[in-house]
């Protein structure tokens, strides 16, 4: 395999950015933090070529399958050139701060043109990470592949995520789901987490799930968090966008769980794929000298990001 290069940021993004305009059909790669043995990104494929904001220094790109980014609030990245990563939905979320926002480039960027891959690494970990979906490894090109079964992550000493009640498969055109994600602290101290998901929302010729925000009184809320259980607080979160906690607090024994009642909708025109693919991680954070988030950035004592558990489930479309 070849070496790949590494140039300076704006020569890379400028004249990289040209070329990769005039290669073929070819996919092209985005490997993002693939050093960290704790992250374990694989190369992310692309929706399209990279985009590059000369006056801003900002590379954007979207990714074709499931990622999840998250920051520590008030994380202002000081590297010269950033990156901006969306997930496939690509839509502006409300509450912009809390996802939508740039990831502090380290030093140098390295691709390998002829692999049609750029790789990154961030400048910050502890306050800024995007996890990639490892599901599209198990496309083959028959695509006849088994959903994917691993939807409980554990990490040793600090909790366990589960998929809970997802469906193998489905059959139809409009299918109620209900699931929870639940995360159980099996540590020994009270954990302060950040929560954020993905699940196909944005695109109505595609499968994807839709929800209703006002239900007939009585029925069960689309999203929803146990925090009448004891030893579980749910942090700030808004019902009424795509799901994501901030600074939940869970407890040693103790399980935060968030109910979705959605629809998942599967349109009849067009060609819609066989699968419907799901991602849902859990950030553990911890106080730090450098950490940001809910503190004064003068130097007061904030949070930076710890450990993190992604759980990730493909449902079959029959």
């Amino acid at each position: 395999m070849k070496t790949p290069n590494t140039v300076e940021f704006k020569s890379l993004l400028i004249i990289g950015g040209m070329l990769m305009a005039n290669l073929s059909q070819a996919q092209l790669d985005l490997t993002l933090d693939s050093d960290t043995p704790s992250v374990k990104n694989a190369a992310s494929p692309l929706l399209d070529s990279p985009f590059y904001n000369v006056a801003d220094d900002v590379m954007s790109v979207t990714t074709e399958f499931p990622i999840v980014c998250t920051h520590i609030l008030g994380y202002e990245p000081i590297s010269d050139v950033q990156l901006k990563v969306f997930d496939p939905n690509n839509i502006e979320y409300n509450l912009a701060q809390l996802r939508d926002f740039n990831l502090g480039v380290a030093q140098d960027i390295s691709y390998d043109l002829s692999g049609n891959s750029i790789n990154i690494v961030s400048e910050n970990r502890n306050k800024a990470k995007c996890i990639t979906s490892g599901l599209y490894d198990l496309i083959s090109n028959n695509g006849f592949e088994e959903p994917n079964q691993d939807v409980v992550e554990v990490i040793e000493g600090f909790g366990i995520v589960k998929y809970e009640g997802l469906p193998d498969a489905v059959i139809g055109n409009v299918i109620p789901i209900s699931y929870d994600v639940t995360y159980t602290n099996t540590g020994s101290a009270l954990q302060t987490l950040d929560y954020v998901d993905y699940w196909p929302s944005a695109d109505t010729t595609i499968n994807h799930f839709t929800f209703n925000v006002n239900p007939i009184p009585g029925d069960p809320v689309w999203f929803d968090c146990n925090e009448d259980t004891s030893g579980v607080n749910c942090g700030s979160f808004d019902i009424e966008r795509i799901s994501e906690l901030r600074s939940v607090r869970v407890n040693p024994g103790a399980t935060i769980r968030i109910s979705y009642n959605k629809f998942l909708l599967v349109p009849q025109a067009g060609n819609p794929g066989p699968y419907v693919d799901m991602m849902a991680g859990f950030f553990i954070k911890t106080e730090s000298a450098e950490g940001i988030d809910g503190a004064n950035k003068s130097g007061s004592t904030g949070f930076v990001y710890l450990k993190h558990a992604v759980v990730e489930k493909r449902i079959r479309v029959n």
